[in-house]
């Protein structure tokens, strides 16, 4: 890209930081779903909450309560992906399908 910027380029320019815009949103988006995508990598606080749509407080107050599956180093807490899954497996209740079934 050329240094010196005169009225004449400034569309030349702007394009050229739009697609290097692009490729960066791009970039972030893909190494974001590789590590959303891996059962076993660990997730902070915000993550956690993101993957659990909810919000950061109701992490900590399950944390405190001792309800969610977490591991605590020094004064972080993490969360492992495929312990929040069977978590919330052991939440699930069966169906009235399921219920008649069972009888």
């Amino acid at each position: 890209m050329d240094t010196e910027l005169s009225f004449d380029k400034i569309p030349a320019v702007l394009q050229e930081v739009l697609l290097r815009l692009r490729r960066i949103e791009f970039f972030l988006s893909e190494n974001k779903s590789v590590k959303n995508n891996d059962p076993d990598s660990r997730m902070n606080v915000k993550e956690t909450a993101d993957f659990l749509d909810c919000s950061a407080s109701t992490i900590y107050g399950l944390v405190f309560r001792r309800q969610i599956p977490h591991e605590k180093k020094g004064r972080r807490l993490y969360f492992q992906k495929s312990e929040l899954n069977e978590w919330l497996k052991k939440g699930r209740r069966a169906t009235v399908d399921e219920v008649k079934s069972s009888v």
